[in-house]
């Protein structure tokens, strides 16, 4: 293949699972009393939302078809009736309904300890792919926000507790982290890379005349994983800002515009 970057098997699943769920559609249910009989919150002082228990929430998973199909990311409580046949019994992500699996929208991990809200382990980057989804529920036209679950991220007055707060300092890092990398990019251009199947190596190579490959590591970065860029001598003897690592590929001269990078 041909790009800039190599990918890795659990982020090509999480993101062929956010393109499928892009096309999901239908009519939207309104739903009624049945969906929550627990008390009413008023959060940020905009809109009052119904509070869930988890009990109640388990109840919303499509099986009971006279009930809305529920669902919760980051607490808040969505209602994707209008997806019954993705997220109910059989559908290929009824794992979601019934339950907030926030973790699982980045893990990839769709079964028992995996369907967790637990989002403690999780890096910045890795929340703001959380927040990603969330958004998407939010935004999309058929899915719409029912209430918030009393569990880890809502209290059972339906005030947000801690968890949410270290979540949403988190995304504020990933956000920040995010800018830096774009900016990082900016500055030192990815290689250009191709790889055949059956082949243990990759080619990476730089097309802009006086600059040549390197592999490059921001030492500051939680999951700091090296990648290619394409460096002039001065850009890499004069580094950045921010702490970073360029080394040669190995087997490759120093000045060469295209090297070989062996996998095994």
């Amino acid at each position: 293949y041909i790009g800039n970057n190599l990918g890795n098997s659990v982020m090509r699943c999480v993101v062929l699972l956010f393109c499928c769920l892009l096309v999901v559609s239908g009519n939207p249910i309104t739903g009624g009393s049945d969906s929550a009989s627990g008390k009413k919150v008023e959060e940020d002082n905009e809109k009052e939302w119904k509070i869930f228990t988890t009990e109640e929430l388990k109840q919303h998973t499509g099986e009971d078809t006279s009930k809305p199909t529920l669902l919760a990311i980051l607490g808040e409580v969505f209602d994707v009736s209008a997806g019954t046949k993705h997220y109910g019994p059989g559908g290929g992500y009824s794992f979601f309904s019934g339950r907030d699996a926030s973790a699982a929208y980045v893990t990839g991990k769709f079964e028992g300890e995996g369907l967790t809200s637990n989002t403690d382990t999780l890096d910045a980057g890795d929340m703001l792919g959380v927040y990603q989804w969330r958004d998407f529920y939010r935004d999309h036209k058929e899915y719409f926000k029912v209430g918030v679950l009393h569990e880890r991220y809502y209290d059972a007055d339906g005030l947000p507790t801690e968890a949410l707060h270290v979540a949403r300092r988190k995304f504020a890092a990933g956000e920040l982290e995010k800018k830096e990398d774009e900016r990082i990019q900016k500055k030192f251009p990815g290689c250009n890379t191709s790889s055949k199947s059956g082949q243990d190596w990759v080619d990476m190579w730089c097309t802009e005349t006086g600059t040549r490959p390197r592999m490059f590591t921001r030492l500051n970065k939680e999951k700091g994983h090296p990648r290619c860029v394409c460096v002039t001598a001065e850009a890499e003897a004069a580094g950045d800002e921010a702490p970073v690592k360029f080394e040669v590929i190995g087997g490759c001269a120093p000045d060469s515009q295209k090297c070989k990078r062996y996998t095994k």
